[in-house]
């Protein structure tokens, strides 16, 4: 089996076929839309959304940083580009 788990819940990944996997637990909550696909596919899923919880954190520390040293138009568009990354992953639930 793979290492690989699902980005939404964490849980291993079921493999089906030769290169097809899914998540059961997703399935089977239908918490999140129910993703088919290949080895490569899940893990270009997983990598952005690794770099989307980085890049995140960043502009967190960023706004913060930006705060403390009076940059406000600076935190003005760490706000803003936050704003824009919340409503996306809000849309997409």
């Amino acid at each position: 089996m793979s290492d690989m788990k699902c980005p939404f819940c964490q849980q291993e990944l079921v493999r089906e076929g030769s290169d097809n996997y899914w998540c059961k637990k997703c399935n089977l909550e239908r918490c999140n839309p129910v993703l088919y696909g290949s080895q490569k596919l899940w893990q270009e899923l997983i990598r952005t959304r690794k770099a989307l919880e980085i890049a995140v954190d960043a502009l967190n520390a960023g706004k913060t940083l930006a705060d403390i040293a009076g940059f406000k138009m600076l935190v003005a568009g760490l706000e803003e580009a936050l704003n824009k990354i919340t409503a996306l992953e809000q849309k997409d639930k």
